[in-house]
């Protein structure tokens, strides 16, 4: 019996240890059960910081597990700060948005994480940018027409439907790979020409917009050469290419031994070489 006892005492204070960042308002009695995505435009007085940590007229300084503390009872909402992101200090000025709050953590590379928490009220979870993806690792998975505007992590497929699939995965990897928060990920189906993104909402928006623009009909040409060599022609169409961005993704192919010239690419851009090639070629 007392071996249980100990043992108990002992899974105790292990669990108090992992419970470390959370912060201390946390715990007590829990805030109410706000249920949706708080306001960015929610304003918070910071008035409680201005005799301390503060220049005669200059922004005062806080940590960010008390600024969010302040927020955790403004929002109604569950809060957990990690321990590196506790004692970060922030410059805060006399009042602030929750928008304008998040946006300031993440320049200070404190990453605030939202949703819908443990009995669906909402949850708000700040961690350091280095260990965000040590934390949150469950996206929630929605529609691509549904994604919410707040930093919850979700899972969204997205389909490409004019080819390319295996190209446009590349470009949106290598994007992929700058991102600082480390949290992402892409995968590609080849089978079905799908691809599976997993990020922040706001991140996998981006992608999901730089998919639309990437997936366009693509069409293809190839000019027999009458008046002018190929490599001469296909030099003018780079060069139209780079000066005019409506033909971006346009591809020019000189075929010296076959006599002619292959463009491919958006078709709009394809249509409007195809004319340039017939007045530069024009008999």
């Amino acid at each position: 019996m007392t071996r249980v006892v100990r043992r108990a005492a002992v899974w105790a204070a292990l669990l108090g240890l992992a419970a470390g960042g959370v912060a201390a308002g946390q715990e007590g009695e829990p805030p109410r059960a706000a249920r949706r995505a708080p306001d960015d435009e929610l304003a918070l007085s910071t008035d409680w910081a201005l005799a301390r940590e503060a220049a005669a007229d200059g922004p005062r300084a806080v940590l960010v597990g008390e600024l969010l503390e302040r927020w955790r009872s403004a929002l109604a909402c569950q809060l957990y700060v990690d321990a590196q992101a506790q004692g970060v200090r922030v410059p805060v000025p006399a009042s602030i948005t929750w928008g304008e709050t998040r946006a300031l953590l993440e320049l200070h590379d404190v990453v605030v994480v939202e949703g819908p928490g443990v009995g669906g009220s909402w949850s708000v979870r700040a961690h350091h940018r280095r260990s965000l993806s040590q934390k949150e690792c469950r996206p929630r998975v929605v529609e691509a027409d549904a994604l919410p505007a707040h930093n919850e992590l979700v899972s969204v497929t997205l389909r490409v439907r004019h080819g390319q699939g295996s190209q446009i995965f590349a470009a949106l990897r290598a994007l992929l790979t700058r991102d600082p928060n480390r949290l992402g990920n892409i995968l590609f189906l080849p089978s079905s020409e799908t691809l599976v993104v997993v990020d922040l909402a706001p991140r996998v928006a981006y992608y999901a917009e730089l998919l639309r623009r990437l997936d366009v009909p693509l069409a293809r040409h190839a000019h027999r050469v009458i008046r002018r060599g190929a490599e001469e022609l296909a030099k003018l169409l780079r060069e139209a290419i780079g000066a005019n961005q409506g033909l971006d993704g346009a591809v020019i192919v000189a075929d010296p031994a076959g006599g002619q010239v292959v463009v491919t690419g958006p078709s709009a851009a394809v249509a409007h070489l195809r004319q340039q090639l017939e007045a530069l070629d024009a008999p």
